[in-house]
C-alpha cells in the first residue's frame, strides 16, 4: 500500500461537448439565482436539507432514486469488506507495475549490451543498478552480445535461373572493366590538366616570387601576413618603426597575387597619396607653396614606386596629424585650427604692417596647384615644410634613443604623453628670429647715433648662441650613441638664446661698461615666448639708483626701457660729469640742470636740459621743470614727521603711467614742498606702462615689482611703509582696466633705507580682476597669529565686483575674504549724494548712462584696542563694526559668524577714509556736509569735528604723533568719473592737518 501514499485522485474530465462556457456559466448563476434567491442564502447546509427533503426533485426521479437507496441499503458491503477489497487492488497493481519494471530493465539492459560493441556507445549510466551489479561486476564483459540479420533460406536454383545469373556476371565484369578503362582515361585527362596548372602556378609563382625579390631588394622588409599558418600571403611594412601607433599600424600591407602573378596593390597601397602643403599668407594673398607639380600618372608607377609613396603619404599624414594636436596647446600663440588648416602668425621684422600667416593642410598629391596665386615665397614654404619632415624623422630617431635608455623610476601616476615639439620649435624659430632681428636693428641705430654724437659706442650680436658655437657642441655633447643629424637637429629644441653687447660710452679715462641683452626664446616653460633679459653694468645701476637686472616679454618695452636708461646715463652721468660742480639733478628724470659760468657782471644763469632717447633717435632739448602728478589720495605722516602720499591711477587717468610720461604712483613730500617719487623712480615706472594694452580689453600689467595703481599709503606701528596696489587704472577715454594677477598687491617698505622689505601679492580668489582694493589698516600684536607678525585689514570697494574685506596675516603672506558680497559692505541700492545741493551721480565709463553711487566698503579703521574693525560703504551713510576674532577666523563656519557679527553705528554721513586716534574716536568725513566728524563709542554718537568749504571728498587720513590729523582733498566729487563728466578740481591740492581733541594720537597696535 505504500505505492498508494503518493496516487491522486481526480474526477473524471468532463467530455468537450458537456463543458460550460463563460457565458453558459454566468446564465446558470442568473438561473440559480433566479431560482433560489440570492446566492449568500445558499450554503452546504441548505442544499442538503433541500436534498434531504427531496426538493424540486421530478417524481420519476425522486421513485428511481427511492428505489436506488432500497438497493443500497440491500447491497452496501461492510466496511471489512471494503478494506480487503482496496487490499486486493492494491496488490494486484503492485504486481502489474513489478512486472512492467522488470521487462523494461531487462529491454533496457539488452539494448545498451548491443550498444556497447561501439566502444563510443560504452557507458555504465546506460545499464540498471541491477545489471550492473549482478552482470557487469560479475565478468559479463561489454560488447559480447550481437544482433545481426542473415538469411538462411536454402534451395536448389534451377538451370535457366544458373544461366541467367551467369550472364549477369559476364555482363557486369564487361561494364566494370569498360568502367575502369573510363576511369583511367580520365585520371589521365585529369593529370594532363594539373601538369597544365602546375605550369600555370609555377610561372605564377615564379613571377610573384621575382616581384617579390625586387621589393625585398629595394630595401623594403618582407614578412608573412600571418605567422604559422601555411600558404599566408606575404606583405611588406613600408611604415616607420618609430611612428605613433595609429599610423604604425597603417604601415603594412598584404602583397596578395594576380590571376598571371603579379602583385595586387593592397587597398592601402592603390589609395591617392597625399602631400603635407605649407603655404605663406600676406594680407590674405597667398604668395608662396610648398606643393610641386606632378611627374607622372599614378596608374603608371612601379610597384616600388607605389610603396614610396605610400610610405611618404603616411609620414605627410603623421606630421600633419601631429602638429593638428599640437594646436590645442598653442591658442594663445595666435595658433588656429580651422577648416582642417592650421593657421599660424609668422610675424616679420622687415614688414610689421603686414598680417603674414602660415597655412598647413594635408592634400592628395594630384590636387592643382591654383593659378592665382603667387609664387615669389615658395622657397620658404618649402624649406618650411622641409624643416617639419625633419623635425618629425629626428622625432623618431629620438624615441628609438630613449627606448635603449634605462626607465625612468616607476610611479604611481600615468606619465602625460605629448605631441612632438613640431609648431612649437617652428614658432620659437620665427619668433626668436623676428624678436632678436627686431632688437639688433634697433641696438645698431643706437650705436650708430651715440657714434654720430661723438660718443664712442659699439656693438656685438650673436643671433643664437648654440648656432655661434655649434661645431663646439656637437663634439661636448652628452648624449653617446645619436648621429650628428640627430645632435643637430636637437639643439633646436632647446630654448634659443640670442646675445647683444652695447659698450656703452664713458667719462674721460673711466672703464668701459657693457650694456647686455639676452633673448631667450622658448614655447614652453617656463617662459612661454620670448623673454628679453636685460643686464646694467654694475656702476651705472648704483649711480642710477635702479636694479641691475631686469626681465621684458616684448621688444617695445625693452627698447622704451632702455631708451630711457641711455637718456638717464647721458644727463645723469655723461653730461653731470662733463659739467662736474655746475651741473645738478633735481629730479629722477633725465634732466640736468646746468649753471653758466660767471659773467663779466658776476650773474649766473641756469639751463635745464632734457634727454630723450627715442627709437634710437637722441633728441635734447631745454624745458621747465615737470608738474607733480594730478591728484593726491591719501596721506600718511611717520613717527619722525616724514610725509608720503600717493597718486591713485585708478581715480585719474592723469595719473595712470604710459611708460614714457615718469608719473609715479607714491611720493615723499620734502620740507620745500616738493616730491620725490618713493621710494625709488624704478618701481615707479613700469616698462611699458601700467596697462597691457596687447590684451582684448587693455588690462592692468602684471608686473609684481613695479606699481601700478596705487590707492592708498599706510604707516603701521614699526613705522613701516606700506602701500596698497589695487593693480587697477585708467585709460586715456576714463576706462578702468581689470586687474592681472600679480598687479594688486601689498608692499612693505623699510623707510629708514629706503627700500622694498615685502611684497604680498594677492591671489585672483582674494583679489578679483575686478576688485578695488581701497585702503588697509595694521594690527601687528603677537598674539592675534600663529606667526606673530601681526594682520592686516583692506575694504574692497568695488563698483563691478563683490565688494568685502580682506584679512592679510603678514608672517605667512596668506590672505582670505570676509563678509563677501554681503548687504553690509555694497552700496545701498538706489543711494544718491548731494555735494552742494546736487545730487551725485557716477558715471561707469565712456557712453555708458548714469547710476547711482555704486561704491561699496572703502573706509576703515581699527578701534583703539584693535577688538573691533569699524567700515562703510561710500555708497551708503551707515557706519558697521565687527569684532576682528570673526575677520581672523577661517573655519567652515567663520563667515556665517562674521556675518551674525556686524553690528550698525548709527549714521555717520557721506565718507570715504576712516582714522582712529587714541581717545577711541573713530573719524569720517562727510562730503554732504563738507566736514570731518568723528564716532564716539562710548556713547554711539557722531560729533562734529572740523567744518571747512574746501573740504568735500576726503580719502585716507592719518594721525600724526606731533597730535594732528593729517587729510588730503582729492575733489573726487568734482571729476569726470561724476556727472557731469567733466574735470572742476581746483589745483593746486592742498594738505591739511587739524589738532586732536583731548590731546589724541596716534594708535600703536603691537
Amino acid at each position: 500500500m505504500d505505492s498508494l501514499d503518493n496516487v491522486t485522485l481526480r474526477p473524471w474530465p468532463a467530455p468537450k461537448k458537456e463543458e460550460l462556457t463563460q457565458d453558459d456559466l454566468l446564465f446558470k448563476i442568473e438561473q440559480l439565482a433566479s431560482e433560489r434567491g440570492h446566492l449568500r442564502d445558499i450554503t452546504e447546509q441548505s442544499l442538503q436539507e433541500d436534498i434531504d427533503a427531496g426538493k424540486d426533485v421530478p417524481d420519476d426521479t425522486e421513485e428511481g432514486a427511492k428505489d436506488e437507496k432500497r438497493e443500497k441499503k440491500k447491497e452496501v458491503p461492510s466496511r471489512q469488506e471494503q478494506l480487503e477489497k482496496v487490499f486486493k487492488a492494491g496488490q494486484e497493481m503492485y504486481s502489474h507495475l513489478e512486472w512492467a519494471k522488470f521487462a523494461a530493465t531487462n529491454a533496457l539492459d539488452l539494448v545498451s549490451l548491443v550498444l556497447s560493441q561501439d566502444p563510443n556507445k560504452r557507458s555504465l549510466n546506460f545499464f540498471s543498478q541491477t545489471f550492473r551489479d549482478q552482470g557487469l561486476n560479475q565478468g559479463i564483459p561489454l560488447g559480447s552480445f550481437g544482433i545481426s540479420k542473415e538469411n538462411h533460406d536454402h534451395r536448389i536454383r534451377k538451370i535457366e535461373e544458373q544461366h541467367r545469373l551467369q550472364d549477369l556476371a559476364s555482363k557486369q565484369e564487361v561494364a566494370a572493366q569498360g568502367a575502369r578503362m573510363g576511369a583511367l582515361d580520365s585520371s589521365v585527362d585529369e593529370i594532363l590538366k594539373a601538369a597544365k596548372h602546375l605550369e600555370k602556378e609555377i610561372r605564377r609563382e615564379t613571377k610573384y616570387w621575382h616581384e617579390i625579390v625586387s621589393v625585398s631588394d629595394k630595401g623594403w622588409p618582407i614578412q608573412r601576413l600571418r605567422q604559422n599558418v601555411r600558404h599566408a600571403p606575404f606583405a611588406v611594412r613600408y611604415g616607420l618603426p618609430e611612428a605613433s601607433d595609429h599610423f604604425k599600424a597603417r604601415g603594412f600591407a598584404p602583397l596578395q597575387m594576380d590571376k598571371d602573378g603579379s602583385i595586387i596593390l593592397d587597398p592601402a597601397l592603390a589609395l591617392k597619396p597625399k602631400t603635407f602643403r605649407v603655404r605663406v599668407s600676406i594680407d590674405g594673398k597667398i604668395t608662396g607653396t610648398s606643393q610641386t607639380p606632378l611627374d607622372g600618372d599614378f596608374s603608371a608607377q612601379s610597384l616600388e614606386k607605389s610603396i614610396q609613396l605610400a610610405r611618404d603619404s603616411l609620414l605627410e599624414e603623421e606630421l600633419y596629424y601631429e602638429m593638428s594636436l599640437e594646436t590645442r596647446q598653442l591658442l594663445a600663440y595666435g595658433v588656429e585650427f580651422r577648416d582642417s588648416v592650421i593657421r599660424i602668425d609668422a610675424p616679420q621684422m622687415d614688414s610689421a604692417s603686414q598680417d603674414r600667416k602660415l597655412l598647413i593642410d594635408c592634400i592628395p598629391r594630384d590636387d592643382p596647384i591654383a593659378s592665382n596665386q603667387g609664387h615669389e615665397h615658395d622657397w620658404l614654404a618649402r624649406n618650411i615644410a622641409e624643416a617639419l619632415r625633419l623635425l618629425l624623422a629626428h622625432e623618431h630617431s629620438m624615441r628609438l634613443y630613449r627606448r635603449s635608455q634605462l626607465p625612468p623610476p616607476l610611479t604611481g601616476q600615468t606619465r602625460e604623453k605629448l605631441p612632438p615639439p613640431l609648431l612649437r620649435t617652428l614658432l620659437a624659430v620665427l619668433n626668436h628670429i623676428a624678436g632678436v632681428d627686431s632688437l639688433y636693428v634697433y641696438l645698431d641705430l643706437v650705436a650708430k647715433t651715440l657714434n654720430s654724437a661723438g660718443l664712442d659706442a659699439t656693438l656685438e650680436t650673436t643671433r643664437e648662441t648654440s648656432w655661434a658655437n655649434l661645431v663646439e657642441g656637437l663634439k661636448t655633447t652628452s648624449k653617446k650613441g645619436l648621429s650628428a643629424t640627430d645632435q643637430l637637429l636637437e639643439i633646436f629644441m632647446k630654448p634659443f638664446d640670442g646675445k647683444a653687447t652695447l659698450t656703452l660710452p664713458t667719462s674721460n679715462g673711466a672703464q668701459s661698461e657693457d650694456l647686455i641683452v639676452v633673448t631667450r626664446t622658448i614655447i614652453g616653460q617656463p617662459t612661454f615666448g620670448t623673454e628679453h633679459k636685460l643686464t646694467l653694468p654694475s656702476t651705472l645701476s648704483s649711480d642710477i639708483g635702479l636694479f641691475q637686472q631686469h626681465k621684458f616679454a616684448s621688444v617695445v618695452e625693452l627698447k622704451s626701457y632702455i631708451d630711457w636708461i641711455l637718456s638717464l646715463h647721458i644727463a645723469h652721468r655723461l653730461l653731470k660729469s662733463e659739467y662736474a660742480s655746475r651741473a645738478q639733478t633735481r629730479t629722477q628724470d633725465p634732466r640736468l640742470s646746468i649753471r653758466s659760468k660767471d659773467s663779466k657782471k658776476g650773474a649766473k644763469s641756469t639751463k635745464d636740459v632734457r634727454v630723450d632717447f627715442n627709437e634710437g633717435e637722441l633728441k635734447v632739448t631745454a624745458l621747465a621743470i615737470d608738474a607733480r602728478p594730478e591728484s593726491e589720495d591719501s596721506i600718511t605722516v611717520s613717527k619722525g614727521g616724514r610725509k608720503f602720499s600717493n597718486y591713485p591711477a585708478g581715480l585719474d587717468p592723469n595719473n595712470t603711467n604710459t611708460g614714457t610720461n615718469n608719473k609715479y604712483a607714491v611720493a615723499e613730500l620734502t620740507a620745500n614742498g616738493t616730491e620725490t617719487p618713493y621710494p625709488s623712480v624704478e618701481i615707479n615706472n613700469p616698462p611699458n606702462g601700467a596697462i597691457n594694452y596687447t590684451t582684448t580689453p587693455p588690462t592692468g600689467a602684471n608686473y609684481q615689482n613695479y606699481l601700478i595703481g596705487v590707492q592708498s599709503v599706510v604707516l603701521d606701528p614699526q613705522d613701516r611703509l606700506w602701500i596698497l596696489d589695487t593693480g587697477r587704472a585708467l585709460t586715456e577715454d576714463g576706462t578702468l582696466v581689470n586687474a592681472s594677477p600679480g598687479g594688486p598687491k601689498l608692499v612693505g617698505v623699510d623707510i629708514e633705507s629706503d627700500t622694498v622689505i615685502q611684497t604680498i601679492v594677492f591671489p585672483p580668489t582674494v583679489a578679483y580682476p575686478d576688485s578695488y582694493l581701497n585702503d588697509v589698516r595694521f594690527d601687528l600684536r603677537p598674539s592675534i597669529t600663529a606667526s606673530g607678525k601681526g594682520v592686516a585689514y583692506i575694504t574692497d570697494s568695488s563698483s563691478e565686483g563683490r565688494n568685502g574685506i580682506v584679512i592679510v596675516d603678514l608672517g605667512t603672506g596668506e590672505s582670505w575674504r570676509h563678509l563677501d558680497g554681503v548687504k553690509e559692505t555694497r552700496a545701498e541700492r538706489g543711494f544718491v549724494p548731494y555735494v552742494w545741493g546736487q545730487p551725485l551721480y557716477y558715471i561707469p565709463g565712456p557712453d555708458q548712462p548714469l547710476t547711482t553711487v555704486p561704491l561699496g566698503s572703502d573706509g576703515i579703521a581699527l578701534s583703539a584696542d584693535g577688538g573691533h574693525l569699524y567700515f562703510g560703504p561710500v555708497g551708503g551713510r551707515s557706519l558697521y563694526s565687527i569684532p576682528t576674532e570673526r575677520l581672523r577666523d577661517r573655519s567652515q563656519t567663520s563667515e556665517l559668524l562674521a556675518l551674525g557679527a556686524v553690528n550698525n553705528k548709527g549714521e555717520r554721513g557721506v565718507s570715504d577714509g576712516f582714522e582712529t586716534d587714541t581717545n577711541g574716536f573713530i573719524y569720517a568725513g562727510n562730503m554732504e556736509q563738507n566736514e570731518i566728524g568723528f564716532h564716539n563709542p562710548t556713547n554711539a554718537s557722531m560729533t562734529l569735528f572740523v567744518r571747512d568749504p574746501r573740504i568735500s571728498w576726503v580719502d585716507t587720513m592719518s594721525v600724526g604723533s606731533d597730535g594732528y590729523l593729517y587729510f588730503t582733498d582729492n575733489q573726487l566729487a568734482f571729476s569726470s568719473s561724476f556727472y557731469p563728466g567733466t574735470d572742476r578740481r581746483e589745483r593746486p591740492f592742498v594738505l591739511f592737518r587739524a589738532p586732536l581733541p583731548n590731546n589724541g594720537s596716534r594708535v600703536f597696535l603691537q
